[in-house]
């Protein structure tokens, strides 16, 4: 709530909220076609009887109303006296309802169904009652309907509540007589005869004349459909159609139909036509409203209005309308018009219209309203003084300025108000044109400005723009009128013209050109556009930039264009032998006029088109020791792209395995080995086997080798391909060496062994060599390249979301020509970019992306390389990375202490997410449980992916003491060393009862027993006195109880034993056994002590 000080709002006001709270409200209505309390439904004998219901709730809340339905004499159909037929609830659409939710005001639909059983007669009937209610004790209401059941010999579809249209229907089904082949019912006795309806039949019902029929064999079951169309302005009411069968009694055709209103309204203002229309204030203006009910029923309505808020009107200024009569009746489709006084306050501004929305609302539903607003102003008298400038300079009336394409031309006018009131100005504008030539242009306008509440003797300032298009043509003329007016009256006006001038342009497109270059060249077409607004003729000066040897041929000479026009530029272009897919070039393209205007030039992305192609080669069989053996297979990119070559190793022996790397990675002109090894079962005899090695690339190359297998005592455990610089060692592995082994090269002799292990091979040249073990020998093939002409450097930095690998190339005499490549640890190409640097400069640093880089868990490798134009390495870096995976999460529960003493166990209590099974499992995480209680720790392995979470129990540690604070924590390794939640990996418990601590008197017995010695010897000592030989007796006694008690409580020792007991699911962990702590005696008592005197004595 607001409340505000009409004197001075903006600096009095005062704010309050309120709270309105609105009370609930329960209420249900039940109704059936004929809006009682009843409703009935027939069904055939054997089949299903549906009453239709109206469901209301009349109350403000959401109800589930609690249903209760009475039983009928048809409920045990089976005759076992169990009742299995009862009345149910279904919507129209034949679903089962087992409950009814409502929402406030809802109405629902509904039918009540009960099966007719078969052995009924025709017009037996149960009836019985339905209640639903709604809250509860004194909050309770209920509603009942009354609700019958006939088996009836011909049923239809059940209530149709419809606003009039067309497309009504009514499926009818029925059982013909036996003593006849057809029903008949009349149109007219059965009420269905009404003026404007119209009825047809399909299926087993045809209409004939008056008369409604179905045909059939005797006895069969016939359906048919019966479709009304109802007129567009029938009134809204209740109709019910019944009529017995001529044929027989027992088949009576109901069925019923309420015709629902349509509330409609339609107001239209007549009079005033123009608007808005001038009024003076304080004295009444008639109004003439049209009123009409397009409805189907006579409808109230009720009459009302209000003042539309704009910018310009805040509030209501006391705008006053009165109505010759507020409630207005009219039948379905009548209308009437009554007049309306309207009267303006004296407080309306001037010139600004008062929009007044009249309101026609239907009385039978308040959401139907229609209005129509009529606009008024407050009459003002205007006077303006104006100037008209452009860039500070008086307009010329009826001159020329030149404008160039594309431009705006601003004129600013400068108004005084020298009127009496407040007042608006609107500046209109408008234009024709004469366009030179084939100008086409579209988009020419110009725009006026409007000042408002410019004060009396006070100056505004307006502003036009006229936009000129882009593509208007040199000499096309725009004739512009300005016209200041102050509510619909002119205060003045400026005419003048505007001259577009000259501009020369040109562009080049490629839309549709193919810009991929055949290696053995191309023709590529352009297409040159004319964007000056002239004619003229273009001229072209094209040249490759990037790399050296394009050849670039214009095939003819450009014609003279008009402005927009265009025209083919086609080229021949050819790339140098060197150049490599990927590695773009830019073609440039200068465009200009004859006389050396508007000149343009454009830059296009230039390459050459990919060609993939590679081969594999075998150079003699495949030998293969006992541990295994690589082939001597070679692999080759002639392609103009990297590529990656995926390997497949078919015709495997039983029992033999293949490992190394699948998929390989080759730059433009590289070589390499085949990185794959086969290894032999245990007992393999030497036999020959032919293995077949299938290498596929990205395109639709593939290559296949087959080679047959040798068995010798040393075979190759690196590749025999070897790549490397002239003057270079290179390291190789051969199965079945060690240090003390001899190995001779073919050119360079024995080799050295390398403390790491391996043997170094220099690089003499390319070629075959053969490597000798001692009767044995094995081929290789060498590729041996000079170094590079360039040094380049590489790195690989960021994260595993964002890695960027970067190379820099130094700056060198000669041109280098690269392939630079970042590849992961499966042997699958990330990225890659090729290209050239040009003599004397460098590059760099050139950036490659890991983005879509999603690998498995674990230390994962990136691996950048650079290769040079002949395929040799010129630098290589790797780059490890640890992969976690935190979408799961395992935690700790609860902590608890079980049982008491040596027997006193720890119970751990956990959880995991839903994923956590199958995630570990399938990983083979190794995951642990750990307990830390001062100083002692100790760790068990615990399985998480088991198939329950059930808990674990542990013994409790014997180098824990009651008070101690025992943690707990759940924890895997590396790389699912982090989950989800942190927070839930440990657990804490403050350890108690562990050790009971002994009492003063051991136990029950033990005191009554002294009690009963301390007694005895009382009574002894009398007895002593009197009697020395009972007392000597009595003496003994006392004595060698004492001495049993003593001796049982001295033999008393203690044994802890520690062991952890885990779960039949989870790993068994052994037991832990723990010393066996030195038994203490405990203090004596005073009576113990007297007892001991007693004995000594």
């Amino acid at each position: 709530m607001t409340l505000t000080l009409d004197s001075d709002p903006q600096n009095y006001s005062a704010y309050a909220t309120l709270p309105v709270e609105a009370n609930r409200t329960r209420g249900l209505s039940l109704r059936g076609p004929d809006g009682t309390a009843s409703s009935s439904g027939y069904g055939l004998i054997g089949d299903e009887a549906d009453a239709w219901i109206l469901v209301h709730n009349l109350g403000n809340a959401d109800e589930t109303p609690i249903i209760q339905v009475g039983g009928t004499s048809w409920g045990d159909t089976d005759g076992d006296g169990q009742t299995d037929n009862v009345v149910s609830l279904y919507d129209l659409e034949g679903n089962s309802l087992p409950a009814l939710s409502l929402a406030a005001g809802e109405v629902k639909l509904v039918t009540a169904r009960l099966n007719v059983p078969s052995n009924v007669e025709l017009g037996d009937s149960v009836s019985t009652q339905m209640t639903m209610c709604v809250g509860s004790e004194d909050e309770e209401e209920c509603s009942a309907i009354s609700l019958s059941f006939e088996a009836s010999g011909v049923v239809a579809d059940v209530h149709r509540r419809s606003v009039p249209t067309s497309g009504l229907q009514w499926e009818v089904m029925a059982e013909i007589p036996s003593d006849s082949g057809q029903l008949t019912w009349s149109l007219s006795d059965s009420g269905m005869a009404i003026e404007g309806w119209v009825w047809n039949a399909s299926g087993g019902l045809t209409i004939q004349g008056d008369s409604i029929v179905m045909s059939g064999a005797s006895g069969s079951l016939v359906s048919g459909y019966l479709h009304l169309d109802l007129p567009a302005n029938s009134p809204p009411a209740f109709h019910s159609f019944s009529d017995t069968s001529s044929e027989s009694d027992s088949h009576v055709l109901r069925m019923s139909l309420e015709v629902l209103q349509i509330h409609r309204a339609s107001i239209l203002i007549t009079s005033p036509t123009e608007q808005p229309h001038t009024v003076d204030v304080e004295q009444e203006t008639l109004v003439i409203i049209r009123l009409e009910n397009p409805g189907n029923g006579a409808d109230t309505f009720q009459l009302s209005h209000e003042v539309v808020i704009d910018e310009n009107i805040t509030e209501d200024p006391g705008v006053t309308v009165s109505f010759s009569n507020q409630l207005v009746t009219l039948g379905a489709g009548s209308l009437t018009s009554i007049p309306v006084m309207v009267t303006l306050p004296e407080t309306t501004p001037a010139g600004h219209p008062v929009e007044i929305s009249i309101i026609m609302t239907s009385q039978g539903d308040l959401e139907v309203s229609d209005s129509d607003t009529v606009r008024l102003q407050a009459r003002q008298d205007h006077r303006w003084v104006l100037e008209a400038m452009t860039d500070g300079i008086p307009i010329n009336e009826g001159g020329h300025y030149t404008v160039e394409p594309g431009s705006i031309f601003s004129i600013e006018i400068v108004a005084t108000n020298e009127g009496n009131l407040v007042d608006d100005l609107n500046l209109q504008a408008s234009y024709n044109l004469n366009l030179i030539g084939d100008d086409d242009s579209s988009g020419w306008a110009i725009e006026g400005s409007s000042v408002e509440g410019v004060g009396v003797n006070e100056s505004a300032s307006l502003r036009a723009n006229a936009t000129i298009p882009s593509d208007s043509w040199n000499g096309s003329v725009m004739h512009v009128l300005l016209s200041a007016q102050a509510q619909g009256e002119e205060m003045g006006n400026f005419s003048f013209n505007l001259e577009v001038s000259r501009v020369p342009g040109w562009a080049v497109y490629a839309d549709e050109a193919n810009l991929e270059v055949d290696p053995s060249g191309s023709q590529v077409e352009l297409t040159v556009v004319q964007m000056g607004n002239s004619d003229s003729r273009p001229y072209p000066t094209i040249w490759v930039s990037g790399e050296n040897g394009w050849i670039v041929e214009q095939t003819e000479e450009l014609p003279v264009l008009t402005p927009g026009e265009t025209a083919p530029l086609i080229l021949n272009i050819t790339p140098p032998e060197t150049a490599q897919h990927g590695r773009a070039v830019e073609l440039n393209i200068r465009l200009r006029d004859g006389d050396g205007s508007g000149e343009t030039e454009i830059t296009l992305p230039l390459r050459v088109a990919i060609i993939r192609n590679f081969t594999m080669i075998d150079y003699g069989d495949w030998v293969v020791s006992e541990s295994g053996g690589f082939p001597l297979v070679e692999l080759r990119n002639h392609g103009n792209a990297p590529t990656t070559i995926s390997l497949r190793v078919l015709s495997l022996p039983l029992g033999w395995t293949v490992t190394g790397q699948f998929e390989v990675v080759l730059g433009v002109g590289e070589v390499r080995g085949v990185p794959l090894e086969v290894i032999p079962v245990e007992d393999w005899d030497g036999s020959l086997h032919t293995i077949r090695i299938l290498a596929d690339d990205e395109g639709e190359t593939n290559r296949e080798v087959a080679l047959d297998t040798s068995k010798q005592t040393h075979a190759w455990s690196s590749t025999p391909v070897i790549v490397g610089m002239s003057g270079d060692e290179m390291v190789i592995d051969i199965y079945g060496t060690d240090s003390s082994t001899t190995v001779i090269d073919s050119f360079s002799g024995v080799l050295d062994s390398l403390p790491d292990g391996g043997w170094a091979l220099p690089i003499v040249s390319s070629g075959e060599g053969t490597i000798t073990v001692g009767s044995e020998t094995l081929f290789y093939l060498a590729h041996s390249s000079q170094p590079p002409s360039r040094f380049a450097s590489c790195s690989i930095s960021g994260s595993v979301e964002d890695a960027i690998a970067q190379c820099t190339i130094q700056n060198g005499t000669d041109g280098f020509h690269y392939t630079m490549m970042l590849i992961d640890d499966e042997g699958k190409m990330l990225d890659s970019s090729s290209g050239f640097v040009s003599e004397n400069n460098s590059l760099g640093p050139i950036n490659l992306s890991s983005e879509g880089w999603s690998p498995e868990p674990g230390v994962r490798d990136l691996t950048v390389r650079l290769i040079d134009g002949r395929g040799v390495l010129t630098s290589q870096i790797s780059k490890s990375f640890e992969i976690r995976r935190t979408d799961w999460n395992v935690g700790i529960n609860k902590v608890e202490l079980e049982g008491e003493g040596d027997t006193q166990r720890i119970r751990v209590s956990w959880e995991r997410s839903e994923n956590v099974k199958e995630l570990l499992s399938q990983y083979d995480a190794d995951c642990s449980l750990t307990l830390d209680v001062g100083e002692y720790s100790m760790s068990h392995s615990v399985d998480l992916s088991a198939l329950f979470a059930v808990a674990f129990e542990i013994s409790r540690p014997s180098e824990a003491q009651d008070g101690d604070e025992l943690v707990v924590t759940m924890g895997c390794s590396f790389p699912w060393d982090i989950d989800s939640d942190s927070g839930d990996n440990e657990g804490r418990v403050i350890l108690s009862g562990g050790a009971v601590e002994p009492s003063r008197y051991p136990d029950l017995g033990t005191s009554m027993a002294a009690a009963a010695l301390v007694i005895g010897v009382s009574v002894a000592l009398a007895w002593i006195i009197r009697n020395n030989r009972e007392g000597r007796q009595l003496m003994e006694m006392a004595m060698s109880a004492a001495e049993e008690k003593m001796l049982a409580k001295d033999a008393r020792t203690d044994t802890v034993e520690e062991e952890m007991v885990v779960s039949e699911t989870i790993v068994k962990e052994s037991e832990i056994e723990e010393p066996v702590p030195d038994t203490k005696s405990e203090p004596e008592d005073e009576f113990e002590a007297r007892l001991r005197r007693l004995m000594r004595d």
